[in-house]
């Protein structure tokens, strides 16, 4: 089912039900994004660890826990739906801040086969529109951990994507979603340049269990210290497709 979105719609999907609502936003992609969390003090952090220099600090990926009506929230939406700067996540959860940071860090990078490790963009939604449908059973189980469902603004069409839970019952590994384009790439994986279909492994490296200092101040940290450390590295299968 493909709706034609604006403003109001990507509210009331976002905010009509009593989930809570994330986004993980690209500081790349949205110029001016670091002096809108300083203004409007919305629930954020960084997703990069460690001190980071003022260049790096505004590319960098950032959670935002949104709210209804609130003029940070009112902001990004807008700018979402004339940039692809960020994706959407909406959990029944509750104030678990910490938890999702964890979360959503745990698959920033991934290593090729070659031992490479690669900056996972997925907070990019063409990037996350592409990879959610070509996921495993197993793929599902890392990105959906306390997720119920991604929506992902599509600009091209100017539609709505909702990426929900998969019902493990069903034994599929498929997305149940309401829409589904694919491309025949993976833009978010860097430096994958194949002329072939084939199946990439990628494993989700643990997060490290020095403690990094706090990211700064205007970039919504939080202390490293609370980031509980994941305790086992994961494994996530990428198909890449070539292009036609």
């Amino acid at each position: 089912m493909v709706e034609e979105v604006n403003i109001s719609t990507l509210q009331e999907q976002l905010f009509g039900s009593r989930h809570d609502v994330y986004a993980v936003v690209d500081g790349a992609s949205l110029p001016g994004l670091l002096a809108k969390l300083e203004e409007h003090e919305p629930k954020n952090t960084c997703l990069f660890r460690g001190e980071l220099p003022f260049d790096l600090a505004e590319a960098a990926p950032y959670l935002v826990k949104l709210e209804k009506e609130n003029k940070f929230s009112n902001w990004l939406l807008d700018e979402s739906l004339e940039e692809p700067c960020c994706i959407y996540a909406k959990t029944t959860v509750k104030d678990d801040f910490i938890q999702f940071r964890r979360h959503f860090r745990s698959f920033l990078r991934v290593e090729s086969p070659e031992g490479k490790s690669l900056l996972f963009r997925y907070y990019d939604p063409r990037v996350m529109k592409t990879y959610l449908p070509i996921c495993t059973v197993e793929d599902n189980d890392i990105l959906f951990k306390d997720i119920d469902s991604y929506l992902l603004f599509n600009k091209g069409d100017k539609s709505l994507q909702s990426f929900k839970r998969p019902i493990k019952s069903e034994i599929k590994e498929e997305l149940e979603i309401e829409e589904t384009r694919l491309e025949s790439s993976v833009p978010g994986v860097a430096e994958t340049d194949v002329n072939e279909e084939k199946t990439v492994m990628m494993r989700v490296k643990p997060v490290s269990q020095e403690k990094d200092n706090v990211i700064p101040e205007k970039a919504g940290g939080l202390p490293a210290s609370q980031d509980t450390d994941v305790s086992e590295e994961k494994t996530v299968i990428m198909r890449i497709k070539p292009k036609q």
